[in-house]
């Protein structure tokens, strides 16, 4: 014969809503935990091109030398642009870019490492069209594959950005991102600006749902208690 009772009951009633509630508090210590860590890391470096500082101006720096970047094409390395001296406004958050027809028609790219085979990521960056430039085109890929191209009308009359976002997976662990100019469109020296790049893990938490998850599970516990 079970050794408790009836009598038992209430203060069986009254652990078990205790437990739920105690179950709900630590859910919520996570919720908040998850916020605090759920501003995803960007794994591209120097995103915004702001090494090397160019102060007012602008400069073209040897392959090497700039953070994260190489011109993979040809050797005339990397022109870096203050956005304010080139008929416009910068990018939010930014003050320099990268212009991809520096010299003439240019590849800058980046080897990014760190990956998760199989994981989606999602790449992003503003395109910038700049007075005098000419029609032309920008190639973006990721580990080879064409992301998508980016356009320039040729007439716009001040600096104008468009913002790219897109879902990429990783096939390797370290996967080339590359921005190219197309050869033959517009002028050799003047636009396809590049800046505000970033790479991140689609899979950030969402204290959001744990929060729900923690507010049914006191629902549940105040339930409980109530109909013991």
């Amino acid at each position: 014969m079970s050794k408790f009772t009836a009598t038992h009951r209430p203060i069986f009633q009254r652990l078990r809503a205790l437990s739920i509630s105690t179950l709900a508090v630590a859910v919520l210590g996570l919720a908040s935990a998850a916020s605090a860590s759920a501003t995803p890391v960007n794994l591209v470096t120097n995103g915004n091109f702001d090494a090397n500082n160019v102060g007012n101006g602008w400069s073209s720096f040897a392959n090497g030398s700039v953070p994260g970047w190489t011109n993979t094409r040809n050797n005339d390395g990397i022109e870096i642009d203050h956005s304010a001296i080139l008929g416009g406004a910068a990018y939010t958050g930014t003050t320099q870019s990268a212009e991809l027809n520096g010299g003439t028609w240019d590849t800058i790219s980046q080897t990014i490492t760190g990956l998760t085979v199989g994981q989606t990521y999602v790449l992003s960056w503003a395109y910038g069209q700049r007075p005098g430039s000419g029609r032309q085109q920008a190639d973006i890929t990721f580990g080879g594959n064409l992301v998508t191209s980016n356009f320039s009308s040729g007439g716009a009359d001040f600096l104008t950005w468009t913002f790219n976002t897109f879902n990429v997976v990783a096939t390797s662990t370290t996967e080339v991102l590359s921005f190219a100019a197309v050869a033959g469109l517009g002028n050799p020296s003047v636009g396809n600006e590049i800046t505000a790049v970033s790479l991140t893990a689609s899979d950030v938490p969402e204290p959001a749902s744990l929060l729900l998850l923690s507010t049914g599970l006191l629902g549940l516990g105040f339930a409980r208690r109530k109909k013991a």
